[in-house]
């Protein structure tokens, strides 16, 4: 997930699903619902602070130094069948697309594990011939992914 533009409120978008439709309400899962919610808080907070302090930066400094404070960047979801990972992963999706960020999924299988980069060419072409990333959107936001 990427986030497109911290600095305000998120702009109106065509309507794109996120996941399956016509779901029940989430049972069950309200600490996992909240830890991911926090992380999305947590990395738009970040993202906010990082490009206040770089407006402050000199411009002499094309390179940020690195953080030392190490911050969480990807969110993996791993278990049995039927568990509720792809019911939770839909409700975080449809939270970020509310606030601003664009979604984009895939899928893995155990047959595809020697194709390198798999499921990021898969996503990333996805969201190119769908039209989530235009050229002029991209010169507008050069920060798309954190």
């Amino acid at each position: 997930m990427a986030q497109d533009n911290p600095q305000q409120e998120p702009e109106a978008r065509p309507y794109m699903q996120v996941g399956r439709s016509n779901q029940s309400q989430l049972v069950g899962r309200d600490q996992e619902l909240a830890a991911l919610q926090q992380l999305l808080h947590t990395t738009e907070q970040a993202k906010r602070m990082k490009l206040t302090g770089q407006k402050k930066a000199s411009a002499l400094a094309p390179i940020a130094p690195l953080e030392a404070r190490q911050q969480h960047q990807c969110v993996l979801l791993l278990g049995d069948v039927g568990i509720g990972k792809t019911r939770l992963a839909e409700e975080m999706g449809r939270e970020a697309r509310r606030r601003g960020w664009t979604v984009t999924w895939t899928r893995a299988y155990a047959q595809e594990t020697s194709i390198p980069y798999r499921m990021w060419t898969e996503t990333l072409r996805k969201a190119m011939t769908q039209g989530l990333w235009q050229r002029q959107e991209i010169a507008r936001r050069p920060l798309i992914y954190q």
